[in-house]
């Protein structure tokens, strides 16, 4: 009996110390995967910081040289602060109706952005939900996806040449057709993700309580794309207010020029007002800065709803 009850007593032993080495392992592998998650979010951290300083420093540069003197601008080396700050590039700048050129790019990127959701909404809804023959579909996305991937210089030379012909050069309602054309593709792309995220059990519930596709669509499918489609609808908005190829090919005066052609006609050919330049520049890039800060929020998710597909 005191022989069984000893080697009962070591059993117990043996297994406490065995408990203890597991639970020891354990912390052990949590404290490495712990010390790995950190520096992975160290990485990150370093990585997010490397990014915004590449992107801001050359936006708060321009900025800067807007309000620099003549002589802190040819300062060497060049001085980060300005010693005598002024504001005569922004009253020359406003002085040459740049705010005529701000409210053509708004009406060109706002309407563009509007009639390009309006196709690529029926058109990417169809391209998932409609029983379509497979290859079709295929070559068709085949097709938007190699449209979207194709540069603007090479389809600004015979859009040119097709708007020439037609009579239609110098109008902003050009520009609006143009961008609407060359950014449905990308829109296609991005929305016929999305629609194939949202389960058809949400629409064919919605059919046999009696509603009609359309209705459907309008009353439950859009709400619940509706970040998607705010994300897209800011970033086709980003593109057509930064477009610049196809607006130097069809717009001549200054009464229809856009804000990037009109920031590239305040460079003369013999001098050059960087504070002017500089001050036009930072017009430009005000908006989509406000843009994205205001709604990273609704972007990020967004953006993020329609990964899977």
């Amino acid at each position: 009996m005191r022989a069984t009850g000893g080697r009962d007593v070591m059993t117990n032993e043996q297994a406490i110390d065995s408990s203890t080495s597991e639970q020891i392992n354990q912390e052990v592998v949590l404290a490495a995967q712990k010390r790995r998650l950190n520096l992975k979010k160290a990485l990150v951290v370093v990585v997010l910081y490397m990014a915004a300083f590449w992107t801001l420093v050359p936006m708060y540069w321009v900025a800067l040289t807007s309000v620099k003197s003549l002589r802190d601008l040819a300062h060497i080396p060049p001085r980060l602060f300005p010693t005598d700050p002024r504001i005569d590039a922004w009253v020359t700048i406003f002085e040459r109706r740049i705010l005529e050129n701000i409210v053509n790019s708004l009406v060109v990127a706002g309407f563009a952005t509007i009639f390009c959701l309006l196709v690529a909404v029926p058109a990417a809804y169809a391209a998932t939900r409609m029983r379509l023959p497979l290859r079709f579909v295929g070559i068709v996305v085949a097709l938007m996806g190699l449209v979207a991937l194709l540069p603007p210089i090479a389809s600004a030379i015979p859009l040119y040449l097709l708007g020439s012909d037609l009579g239609i050069i110098d109008e902003k309602y050009t520009l609006i057709i143009l961008y609407t054309v060359l950014n449905t593709a990308f829109a296609v792309w991005v929305l016929r993700g999305t629609f194939m995220d949202v389960p058809v059990d949400v629409e064919e519930a919605a059919l046999m309580d009696g509603d009609t596709r359309f209705g459907a669509v309008r009353r439950i499918l859009l709400p619940l794309i509706f970040p998607s489609l705010f994300s897209i609808a800011i970033l086709l908005f980003i593109f057509n207010w930064n477009e610049y190829i196809i607006a130097l090919y069809f717009v001549n005066s200054m009464s229809t020029m856009t804000l990037p052609i009109a920031i590239q006609a305040q460079i003369p050919q013999h001098e050059l007002d960087w504070g002017v330049v500089s001050a036009a520049g930072t017009i430009a890039v005000v908006p989509v800065l406000v843009a994205a800060f205001t709604l990273q929020r609704f972007l990020v998710r967004g953006l993020t709803f329609g990964v899977a597909g």
